[in-house]
């Protein structure tokens, strides 16, 4: 038999649902955002993609004008992605994306690059 620990402090907690067992962290930092339009990249250039939409953000913890995660505390957090692309002129397009951290720093693991 399992238990669970809770926090004292409701804006912490975890709630369980006893018929069901499942487990809910309603205040777990998470966030599922998307862009609603076609971000042009120009060709040989690392391009910022704007994310401006959220599915889901009730943590408030993405914020889709400067299109930014602020972590509330450190921890391991887990992001994906899917990228489409669309050719232009050229038929021997290729694209390489990538995570970055505070802008700059390259996420290990998160380089990925196709071509078409």
């Amino acid at each position: 038999m399992g238990c669970v620990l809770v926090d004292i402090d409701p804006a912490l907690s975890v709630n369980r649902d006893n018929p069901t067992g499942i487990v809910d962290q309603p205040q777990l930092p998470r966030f599922k955002a998307y862009t609603n339009y076609d971000n042009y990249v120009g060709v040989e250039t690392w391009t910022k993609i704007g994310i401006n939409n959220t599915d889901y953000n009730d943590q408030g913890m993405f914020d889709a004008v400067n299109n930014r995660f602020v972590a509330p505390v450190d921890g391991t957090y887990l992001f994906g992605a899917t990228l489409m692309y669309k050719v232009n002129a050229s038929t021997a397009a290729r694209m390489i994306g990538r995570l970055v951290l505070n802008g700059t720093i390259e996420v290990r693991g998160s380089y990925g690059e196709i071509s078409g």
